[in-house]
């Protein structure tokens, strides 16, 4: 089993205990079920109609109410005895099990309302006295007019799965529902489920879905989570795909595709089964069961319930409860076992359960016959409870430990870590000094000049900039905006002065940004190691955790959109605005669509399982921010900016005499060694650096 798997992997310990036996027991287990599911023999046997019981439901129920005095009754001493429940708990109890009732719970059609009251009126009572189904056509024709005259609600005809035909209004409800329940020696219960049903496009236009409870909750308030299986679904007698699905709070069992659902009578059979549904308590085990789930938005008119124990296990005791917990629990019901020495138990509501209503059945059995959970079965519990928890911790270590390696790494002597790539002089000088000034600016324009794009011209009037060529294209787009910003595309020079100084301060803003624009460029390139590690790690952590789930794709896609969502609003937080207010609504808002995504997220995985992703979605941006700073990984790239200006300046005149200083003019004037650069004769025609002081008097 697959969250077996990820226990032996995560938690190194479990491994070392045992470990072929624990292959062996997995094993043994997964064969005994599929043996049970073939074993004809051990099947449910279909219901046989009693010839001397009567067919109209009343009668029916009247059988059933003498059968049930007729039953051996428990001696009280037995039932209140610490070997078995305690009854004048059970109601508490059941009330326990109920998690708050959903909104689709608390719906009541206006249909479904007068269906109620109708239900209410004896003794036509539609759904508590169904009239029987003559034999002859005409007779069940004249009995529909004589119910439509008389009720003014249409009605008709549905086999029962006791193969007994009955009337029922043609409103949408759910005229019989029946659970077989099979308790194994294992501890999983076996769950076939059959849902008569009467649709007419209204609250089933899509069919009917199924809730399992997520959680099972023992009598001392501990809490486990259920282990859903799906054998299949049936709908009048044919196979339908359905999947499990993970609903947040409960899980649902729901086509894998939605298709219309035609008015009219249908038979649906849920075949199931869950794990964890069985508590292990010291003196006896005990199995609670909503039947009807509190889950059906119709009105139930008979729900019957038959359960069964391994071959000679027989109950301590039984109870049963209708209604909506914590309130308004009724014992509307009965109950018929064949003797007391029967590992079989039937249950029955004795009136009809609304919308919502609950049919709560909770059997007390002897711990004999029962294999009690071993160690790789608790393992496997163990990671149903918190391998999301163990998942998720793990990514968020690798995420921090790969953090404290790698700055180790780059304090280190040995540190090789930097990227060659082409420097202008306005990203050597933020290298080497931290910092972009009119120095930086002044260097783009001798830049321009190295690359025969402008020229530099003075004279004790005016300093002129001159266009030489229109071909720009190696030229970044911000530098593109910069150059035109400088000199217009029909003009051939300009003249710098004050009246121009706000263009270059334009033009300045432009370089600012490209110089930025490219550190960070550099930075990300640098650190695109951790990031791809660290976003490796979290989305290979929120995979293992929904390969656990029931539904892993469904699963992910949840938590990887919350993760998206997180993660750009966590960046917002990060962003600094120009202006205080927008800065302030915007995050007011991102921390609010952060908590909104953890809401959304711990719906499916733990709250603390939750946290940890949203641990590891910070840590990347927190780490990837500390790698860019100059300590970080462009260190050895700000080290070689350092070196480039200590080179230039202790080989001035190998440069000026080797030709080289045209080449490196904008370098040397943006890394502040002009002073050794004093203006000759041999470069003076190409030397434009005394007239940087003037354009920066200009700034």
């Amino acid at each position: 089993m697959k969250k077996l798997f990820f226990a032996i992997c995560f938690i190194i310990s479990a491994a070392a205990v045992q470990p072929s036996a624990a292959a062996v027991k997995q094993m043994r287990d997964e064969i005994a079920l599929q043996q049970y599911n073939a074993d004809k023999s051990m099947q449910m046997k279909p219901v046989v109609q009693n010839p001397r019981i009567p067919l109209s439901m009343e009668a029916f129920r009247n059988f059933m109410r003498e059968r049930a005095k007729k039953v051996a009754k428990m001696p009280m001493s037995l039932i209140l005895s610490s070997s078995t429940m305690n009854v004048m708990d059970d109601a508490k109890f059941i009330a326990s099990q109920k998690q708050e009732k959903s909104t689709f719970e608390k719906i009541y059609d206006s249909a479904m309302e007068r269906l109620n009251l109708l239900e209410k009126q004896p003794p036509r009572d539609l759904i508590n006295t169904p009239a029987l189904i003559p034999q002859q056509i005409k007779q069940e024709q004249q009995d529909k007019v004589q119910w439509k005259k008389e009720t003014g609600i249409d009605v008709v005809s549905v086999t029962l799965p006791t193969g007994q035909s009955v009337l029922v209004p043609a409103k949408e409800h759910i005229p019989y529902l029946t659970s077989k329940i099979d308790i194994m020696p294992n501890g999983i219960v076996r769950i076939v489920e059959t849902v008569n049903v009467v649709a007419n496009g209204q609250k089933l236009k899509y069919g009917i879905s199924k809730a399992l409870p997520k959680y099972s909750i023992s009598r001392e308030g501990v809490k486990n989570a259920t282990i859903p299986y799906l054998n299949g679904v049936r709908i009048n007698g044919t196979e339908v795909p359905y999947q499990l699905k993970d609903g947040g709070d409960r899980y649902l069992i729901v086509p894998q595709e939605q298709f219309e659902l035609q008015s009219g009578i249908y038979t649906y059979e849920f075949d199931y089964m869950l794990d964890r549904k069985l508590w292990y308590y010291q003196d006896r085990n005990e199995f609670y069961w909503d039947v009807t789930g509190s889950f059906w938005n119709l009105v139930v008119s008979q729900a019957v319930a038959t359960v069964r124990l391994p071959v000679d296990v027989n109950p301590l005791g039984q109870s049963m409860f209708i209604g909506y917990p914590p309130k308004n629990l009724t014992d509307r019901y009965s109950t018929i076992t064949k003797d007391r020495h029967t590992n079989a138990l039937g249950f029955t509501a004795t009136t009809p359960l609304y919308a919502g209503e609950g049919m709560h059945i909770l059997i007390s059995i002897p711990k004999t016959g029962f294999i009690e959970p071993d160690f790789n079965k608790k393992f496997e519990w163990f990671i149903e409870d918190y391998g999301d928890i163990i998942l998720s911790f793990f990514g968020l270590l690798a995420i921090v430990s790969a953090y404290l390696v790698s700055w180790r790494f780059i304090n280190s002597d040995a540190n090789p870590i930097k990227v060659d790539l082409q420097k202008s002089p306005a990203m050597l000088r933020m290298l080497a000094k931290g910092t972009f000034d009119k120095v930086s600016f002044c260097s783009f324009l001798l830049d321009l000049f190295r690359r025969n794009i402008i020229d530099l011209k003075a004279d004790q009037e005016s300093l002129l900039l001159i266009k030489k060529t229109d071909n720009i294209s190696h030229l970044t787009p911000l530098e593109k905006k910069a150059f035109r910003q400088l000199i217009g595309a029909k003009e051939t020079a300009v003249v710098l002065n004050s009246a121009t100084a706000l263009k270059m301060k334009r033009a300045g803003k432009l370089i600012e940004k490209d110089t930025v624009k490219r550190i960070k460029l550099l930075s990300l390139k640098l650190n695109a190691g951790y990031i791809f590690f660290s976003t490796a790690m979290l989305l290979l952590s929120e995979a293992a955790i929904s390969w656990l789930s029931v539904n892993g794709i469904a699963t992910m896609s949840l938590l990887l959109s919350a993760t998206l969502t997180a993660a750009f609003y966590i960046w917002i937080l990060r962003i600094k605005f120009k202006r205080r207010w927008v800065g302030i609504a915007a995050k007011i808002f991102a921390v609010m669509m952060i908590v909104l995504s953890a809401l959304m997220m711990s719906r499916y995985i733990h709250l603390i399982s939750t946290l940890f992703i949203f641990g590891m979605i910070w840590s990347i941006f927190v780490y990837s921010s500390l790698f860019a700073q100059r300590n970080g990984l462009i260190k050895n790239n700000i080290k070689d900016a350092v070196r480039l200006g200590q080179k230039l300046a202790a080989n001035a005149q190998t440069i000026v005499l080797g030709g080289e200083f045209k080449q490196q003019q904008a370098n040397i004037y943006a890394l502040d060694v002009a002073d050794q650069y004093p203006k000759t004769e041999k470069i003076a025609a190409i030397y434009r650096l005394d007239l940087m002081s003037k354009i920066k008097n200009l700034l």
